[in-house]
């Protein structure tokens, strides 16, 4: 029941932003994104529905599967400028419905970025951040729950600390919780019935024996909904040992050879490249989320402006590689769009 009243919660604070402007632009994306599909003739328009806006990547942890904290993200650090958020905000704001403000790095490192959501949520678009928790006090609690953020998701991956620590390196479990405390407190106090707050279970096999002790735990703690997500690893042998034995949480599998393999058939399409472009701290437009080190950059949003990085021919070339060799591109072959367990 919980679950069923989060989701209308979401629906109903996502309805409160559609215009006609977003309806028109919703239907051009779907209508070109079938007419690819079936007739195999590409045809794409619209602006982005959606977008990913990435405030810094720098994390203070170290997770061994997250290429900013295992330091192979071959790309500099460094923080987005306020004024390039606003422009890209500026320029497709009329027609975004969904902002997640967070990429690779960790977001509340950006010390502007309650400023950007009340900006975002200024031209009415639905906002969310995902975070580890570990920076959370008092101050940023009543910060995060005063901007006007729509949607915190905050990553719990263990109830002790030696499990918690077995994937989030660095961090601490008890400053999580403390920190998940203090966004129901604030909340309490200012009056506010937002953000919706989501618990995140990353599960592994480190730690899947302590799914049911989350579970439990997120229905007495105050947040408005939990997860229990599956984890990205690398296609290595050495990815085995985090597969958790519980199938349903696993996006992989391992073949006859001991070689793991995801789940994912990777069909000749996906609606993220269609929809849903990321833009880097320092600009670069890339196709999709699962272009963490940023090897497919189609645009420079310190350049050109997102409707025409969006309508380029870089973009349209990628986009008409995923609807036709998708299994070529690297990013793509360690890809959840379209996964079935």
């Amino acid at each position: 029941m919980k679950e069923i009243i989060f989701q209308i919660q979401v629906i109903f604070r996502l309805l409160q932003r559609i215009t006609m402007a977003r309806i028109w632009n919703l239907f051009l994306l779907g209508f070109s994104f079938w007419f690819t599909r079936i007739s195999r003739h590409y045809f794409h328009r619209g602006q982005p529905m959606a977008i990913s806006l990435e405030p810094t990547n720098r994390c203070q942890l170290h997770c061994p599967y997250c290429p900013s904290g295992a330091g192979n993200l071959d790309r500099p650090p460094g923080k987005m400028d306020v004024n390039l958020f606003r422009g890209i905000i500026d320029d497709i704001g009329d027609k975004l419905i969904h902002l997640a403000c967070y990429f690779q790095g960790e977001p509340l490192l950006h010390p502007g970025l309650p400023g950007m959501i009340q900006y975002a949520r200024s031209k009415g678009i639905f906002t969310v951040v995902s975070t580890n928790g570990n920076l959370i006090d008092r101050d940023w609690a009543e910060r995060l729950v005063l901007c006007g953020l729509d949607h915190l998701i905050i990553s719990v991956d263990g109830m002790t600390e030696k499990v918690y620590q077995a994937y989030r390196v660095g961090g601490r479990l008890e400053n999580v919780l403390k920190g998940i405390a203090l966004i129901v407190e604030a909340k309490k106090e200012l009056k506010k019935r937002h953000p919706l707050l989501e618990a995140q279970f990353v599960v592994t096999r480190q730690n899947e024996h302590q799914k049911e002790a989350f579970i439990y735990w997120s229905k007495s703690s105050g947040v408005n909904h939990y997860t229990l997500k599956s984890a990205q690893l690398d296609l290595d042998r050495e990815s085995i040992q985090w597969i958790p034995e519980d199938r349903r949480y696993a996006r992989y599998r391992v073949d006859d050879t001991g070689n793991i393999q995801i789940k994912n058939p990777l069909k000749n399409h996906c609606t993220r490249v269609w929809t849903t472009p990321v833009v880097t701290w320092d600009g670069k437009v890339l196709p999709c989320c699962f272009d963490k080190t940023g090897r497919y950059p189609y645009g420079d949003a310190t350049i050109d402006r997102i409707p025409e990085i969006w309508k380029s021919v870089p973009a349209d070339r990628f986009r008409k590689r995923v609807f036709t060799k998708r299994k070529e591109i690297d990013i793509c072959t360690n890809c959840s769009e379209g996964l079935r367990h």
